[in-house]
């Protein structure tokens, strides 16, 4: 791939992105456009790190706010070197405004008002989310800014058969906070890391032990939740292909998944063979194992 040049990796991305078009009669199969998908993503930031070069891709990564123009009203009060699609994609979603806006209409200083949000903060996160197809901006009878859900928008409301809710609040609050003590944890100052040493989520969170020791805490029982919240919803994307990336019927019962959650792998392989006689032990700690009873 290091030899092909730019124009070569986006004539091969056009080809991609044709296989995909249903528009065009395409018929691939299910495997086949999964893959396809993969490797658009792939020659996407690959010719983006091409044409924009070491220096302009370094920045762009470290600020990831490189479709934001830098006379953005999101950069009024954030900085150029934060993160600015994960903050304003944790803002909307966290205080839920998908679900305040609903089916209808709403206009800002009423989403601002019901939400008990800061009106100037929330316009400038729909900005940021506006620029990456979340959201439509319409005309009200009133001057004021007024919002519209779309496809993009409607899976971080809490209904939706494929939210992603619980997962962006997990990824872009304990996973985000987390990240940006990856360098203090790592460092050892001359000696190896004591066993028990501080993780990134201890430092950012400031507690000891295992996280899920903490999260088991009646005041952190909501992050423990959300995180199985998120792994369930993160799986129905994962897992969308796992089934046929691996000849599961070849092994041996009983398979053994340490960690394994609530079981939606186990459930995503049992579904799309239901004839097998594979057979499933999953191993969790004891509150993931009653959630798992709960949601059968």
């Amino acid at each position: 791939m290091a030899d092909r040049t730019p124009v070569e990796m986006a004539e091969e991305l056009l080809q991609l992105v044709k296989s995909l078009d249903d528009t065009t009669g395409s018929t691939i199969g299910d495997q086949e456009a999964y893959d396809a998908k993969k490797r658009v993503q792939y020659l996407s930031n690959l010719i983006t790190r091409r044409v924009a070069g070491p220096l302009e891709y370094t920045v762009l990564l470290a600020g990831m706010g490189h479709l934001i123009p830098w006379h953005s009203p999101v950069l009024t009060d954030l900085h150029p070197e934060s993160c600015h699609e994960s903050a304003a994609l944790r803002f909307v979603t966290e205080y839920g405004v998908a679900d305040c806006i609903g089916d209808g209409i709403k206009a800002l200083p009423d989403i601002s008002k019901e939400l008990k949000v800061n009106a100037r903060y929330l316009s400038a996160a729909m900005n940021c989310m506006l620029m990456h197809g979340y959201f439509e901006e319409v005309k009200d009878s009133s001057d004021s800014r007024a919002f519209k859900n779309n496809a993009m928008s409607d899976v971080l409301r809490e209904n939706h058969p494929q939210s992603l809710k619980a997962a962006i609040g997990f990824i872009c609050d304990d996973g985000f906070k987390a990240a940006a003590y990856l360098a203090e944890a790592a460092r050892e100052d001359g000696q190896p890391a004591a066993k028990g040493a501080p993780t990134a989520l201890n430092l950012a969170f400031g507690f000891q032990g295992p996280a899920f020791q903490h999260w088991a805490n009646a005041d952190q029982a909501w992050r423990g939740k959300r995180m199985g919240q998120a792994m369930k919803q993160l799986h129905q994307m994962a897992n969308a292909n796992v089934v046929t990336d691996f000849d599961w019927r070849a092994l041996q019962s009983p398979l053994v998944d340490l960690g394994g959650g609530i079981g939606t792998l186990e459930m995503a392989l049992t579904k799309a063979y239901p004839q097998s006689p594979l057979n499933f032990i999953i191993v969790d700690i004891a509150e993931t194992v009653k959630n798992a009873l709960a949601v059968r």
